[in-house]
């Protein structure tokens, strides 16, 4: 399959599940694979800087006003199960809204550009928060969608007290390393959690193209901080990601697909003392 052949979301799909037998996984039969995702969802999906259907969960009991936003990245994982165990682990101390990205579902629209996709996110975190000032957690690609949503909530008056990267890869870093141990993890990881039907697996593909092609992190006006796992996947040196953002960067245990679940414990430790820095009265 050429990098620029269409194809349609089963190809795509049986294509990425050979990834699973490769060891290690060749860079070029990756971006051949996205880039197959891509052609399929462009010549069957439908794009808008409107009409966008942002899912919002509140994942802690006593959400009603959310003060820490956790948002989705571009893997086809559902954002309330992405976020499950943090949630859990901040309960009692933080209230928790966990905010995805449109288009995942059959019938659903995908945005056009980032700044669709930022204002969408904006106008529907807005709604949920109540004027209330928020604190942004993006997890891995889900850093790039936190710091577009950032720009995008100050646009619209909404103040953003901290930006919080976990374990957040540079966009160059992905296609060449990082996608690779996280799409065999992804695809391990089965129907139950992930999923892969063509609605899903387009949509990861045309915002792997938007924020890795189409979009740059610009200036952001709100403190930015940086949590790096302190083990790297095999294969996927992650100990100099915090470099190319500009931010304060600590470590936790754990790498890149634990800190989220044997050692969330840890993780959301660090996240309540980031925290305290940046209370939202002031």
């Amino acid at each position: 399959m050429s990098s620029t052949e269409p194809a349609d979301a089963h190809t795509v799909r049986a294509y990425l599940t050979e990834l699973l037998d490769e060891d290690p996984i060749a860079r070029d039969r990756v971006s051949h694979g996205m880039a197959a995702i891509v052609a399929a969802a462009r010549s069957g999906r439908a794009f808008t800087t409107s009409r966008l259907e942002v899912p919002t969960f509140r994942l802690t009991e006593d959400a009603h006003l959310p003060d820490l936003v956790c948002v989705g990245g571009i893997l086809p994982i559902a954002v309330h199960i992405a976020y499950a165990r943090l949630a859990g682990a901040l309960r009692g101390s933080h209230r928790v809204l966990a905010v995805g990205l449109p288009g995942f579902r059959a019938g659903e629209n995908l945005p056009a550009d980032t700044t669709a996709l930022a204002r969408a996110m904006a106008i529907a975190v807005e709604k949920c928060c109540d004027d209330e000032p928020l604190a942004l957690l993006g997890f891995s690609s889900g850093g790039w969608v936190a710091h577009a949503l950032t720009a995008g909530l100050s646009s619209i008056g909404v103040r953003v007290r901290a930006l919080i990267l976990l374990d957040t890869p540079p966009q160059g870093v992905v296609a060449s390393m990082a996608l690779s141990p996280v799409l065999r993890g992804m695809l391990a990881a089965g129907p139950e959690f992930v999923a892969t039907d063509d609605s899903a697996l387009t949509a990861m593909g045309w915002y792997f193209e938007l924020f890795q092609h189409r979009w740059s992190p610009g200036a952001l006006s709100v403190p930015v901080r940086y949590i790096r796992a302190g083990s790297d996947l095999p294969g996927n040196p992650n100990r100099r990601w915090s470099e190319h953002w500009t931010s304060r960067a600590t470590a936790v245990p754990g790498d890149h697909l634990t800190i989220l679940t044997e050692h969330v414990d840890t993780t959301a430790g660090e996240i309540r003392e980031l925290l305290t820095e940046f209370p939202a009265s002031s």
